[in-house]
């Protein structure tokens, strides 16, 4: 029974990590697997398979779909942070929170993923009337 328990352990250890593992490839059609471990929006920071040291790259380096992944990845987590951080200073108080310079960097955040969550339905839409560029 032990054994079997064991078993299990490594494997779910072992699938957890092959999920977060993937393959990235930049704009020369080179790849490597890795896993994200942050972004700023212009620059991503890898755990690349087989290396000790993280490797920071570019993201105008990366294929455009692999782009959109990092910076959904990355910024996933901090979104749903600085949500949770807004919504708590929310309901400190009944009256209306003015923003100040301390929730820009969660403004940020929470922006820089929408932005890509969105990406794709609102590249197919085009400004129409006195907006359109001809």
């Amino acid at each position: 029974m032990r054994k079997i328990l064991l078993f299990l352990l490594f494997f779910q250890i072992l699938t957890s990590y092959a999920q977060q593992l993937r393959q990235w490839t930049n704009t020369e059609g080179r790849s490597f697997s890795g896993t994200i471990v942050d972004c700023d929006g212009e620059t991503a920071k890898y755990k690349v398979f087989g290396r000790n040291k993280l490797v920071e790259i570019p993201l105008s380096q990366l294929c455009p779909a692999d782009r959109r992944i990092a910076v959904i990845e990355a910024y996933k987590p901090k979104y749903e942070a600085a949500l949770r951080h807004l919504k708590s200073e929310a309901a400190k108080t009944s009256k209306d929170v003015f923003l100040s310079r301390e929730h820009i960097p969660y403004l940020n955040d929470i922006g820089m993923y929408l932005k890509e969550i969105v990406k794709p339905v609102a590249e197919k839409f085009k400004p129409e009337g006195e907006f359109s560029v001809r």
